[in-house]
């Protein structure tokens, strides 16, 4: 879920030696062999990347829109970002955490089955799924949102709730098991787990686990869901506007365990500078730190979760384009947050990151247009190799 706020600060601090990893916790383990699949999958987020494409997506975009939930269009055809630049979202996110801890539906209200089935029917039109988790504390001491300490040492190891935790990743695995390319084999996947962890406002944040209890808990999971035979899963690890590299590394588990470098990384108006509710060079400057890391730990970069909230300025995609394209920022794909009729982000209101198509605004959704036709953006259903 998206951050609510930026840190207010600009300098940069590039120093991206291996000091500044976790890796000195203990060393790194073998990696399990990937598969295939993944292996040609990440190899080419890599290419398009340095190709200067980027793949785009967006979050929940065929179960959550304005004025309309899951339940009303249940076939995955609805979805606002389609309605107005009349293109699919080469990424969807998913959000994967169950309401309470059994995975029968999401918190968003949609049932397991109806997720994998419209995953599969993503990656079969050269679509690419990648999923968040937002799970309840497993001591039963609120949401994902109810940060303070004890949860996360609860789920470790020889802790109280371990068996608990384990038959959650459990059930999650047999899900992910399902996700399948047409031709039947295990079908590439990003898993985003316990992001923005650097920040207070989740059970496993800043203020609520110590550097090492949060990696633990990241080895452990990632560990576990591969002993279930999940060679073709691709993480993530995604910190939410880190001060400097120093910061966004100071949670980072290890090369063993992440494939993808990413960043929340929002335009709000408690920005520093702000204009319009979006200072470019913070965005900047946070994003060529997130390179320089790319760069050093020889992994591809995303911007795994942006937007700016209802959207306040008519130029904020023709803004966003000119960044992509002026700084040699390699990404491989940026994924805007959700619309939603309601959203905890808004206070229970209104929350929108892309036009929708009963908004009274042509200048703006005039602008997405624009940004969606541009020649090295990539969506669904298009030409560029993804799995092969």
């Amino acid at each position: 879920m998206k951050a609510i706020y930026f840190l207010l600060f600009l300098s940069l601090c590039i120093s991206c030696g291996d000091d500044n990893t976790a890796d000195s916790i203990d060393n790194d383990p073998p990696i399990p062999q990937p598969s295939e699949e993944k292996i040609k999958f990440v190899n080419n987020l890599t290419r398009i990347a340095n190709e200067g494409k980027i793949i785009i997506g967006h979050q929940s975009t065929n179960v959550s829109g304005i004025g309309w939930r899951y339940n009303d269009f249940p076939n995955g055809e609805k979805s606002d970002f389609k309605d107005v630049s009349n293109k699919i979202p080469a990424i969807m996110g998913w959000e994967f955490a169950p309401n309470g801890l059994q995975f029968i539906n999401n918190y968003e209200g949609i049932p397991y089955d109806k997720i994998i089935q419209l995953c599969n029917k993503n990656t079969a039109n050269n679509g690419i799924n990648t999923f968040a988790l937002h799970p309840d504390r497993f001591d039963r001491a609120g949401g994902s949102w109810s940060s303070g300490p004890g949860s996360v040492k609860s789920i470790l190891p020889n802790e109280a709730k371990h068996e608990v935790y384990k038959k959650y990743l459990d059930d999650m695995a047999a899900y992910f098991a399902q996700l399948k390319l047409p031709d039947g084999k295990p079908a590439p996947f990003i898993f985003r787990p316990f992001h923005e962890m650097d920040r207070e406002w989740f059970w496993w944040g800043s203020t609520s686990c110590t550097n090492e209890e949060y990696i633990a808990l990241f080895r452990f999971t990632i560990d576990y869901l591969r002993s279930k035979n999940l060679p073709n899963m691709v993480v993530c690890y995604a910190p939410a506007t880190p001060l400097d590299a120093t910061e966004y590394l100071r949670r980072y588990p290890g090369d063993a365990y992440v494939d993808v470098l990413g960043i929340d990384l929002y335009h709000l108006s408690t920005a520093p500078n702000s204009n319009n509710g979006a200072n470019w060079d913070f965005i900047k400057g946070k994003l060529q730190m997130l390179q320089q890391v790319g760069n050093q730990k020889n992994k591809p970069i995303a911007w795994t979760e942006t937007g700016q909230q209802n959207l306040t300025s008519n130029t904020y995609f023709t803004q966003l384009t000119q960044l992509l394209k002026s700084n040699n920022i390699k990404l491989a794909y940026l994924m805007f947050w959700s619309n939603a009729t309601t959203t905890i982000d808004s206070g229970g209101g209104l929350g929108y990151y892309v036009p929708y198509s009963v908004m009274n605004n042509n200048a703006l959704k005039n602008d997405f247009i624009n940004f969606t036709n541009q020649p090295n953006y990539i969506f669904q259903n298009s030409q560029e190799a993804i799995y092969k």
